[in-house]
């Protein structure tokens, strides 16, 4: 091959992402809000199947592990308001 690769639905032949590429990507996802945007603009860009399809995976990964956090916090807060609630009426009594 010249360098380049069929990758992808289509069968269109793509370059391959080279390293400074994926660092580039992956420092990228990793600002917060700019992360996640940058995210949604890659999972629907169309010339690059593979980082589509990287995309689209740590999305749900994402989502996956928010609402898993979600969950834990929604448990710790319904256990604690009975002791939140002890301490303010002990708060109250001083």
């Amino acid at each position: 091959m010249n360098g380049k690769e069929k990758i992808g639905r289509d069968n269109i032949e793509h370059k391959p992402a080279d390293s400074q590429n994926w660092f580039s990507t992956l420092t990228y996802i990793g600002i917060p809000i700019v992360g996640f945007i940058y995210l949604i603009i890659l999972s629907r860009s169309k010339n690059q199947p593979i980082k589509q399809d990287f995309a689209k995976a740590y999305i749900k990964f994402k989502l996956l592990h928010l609402a898993i956090v979600f969950i834990f916090l929604c448990i710790i807060v319904y256990v604690s308001i009975p002791y939140i609630d002890k301490l303010l009426s002990y708060m109250e009594l001083l």
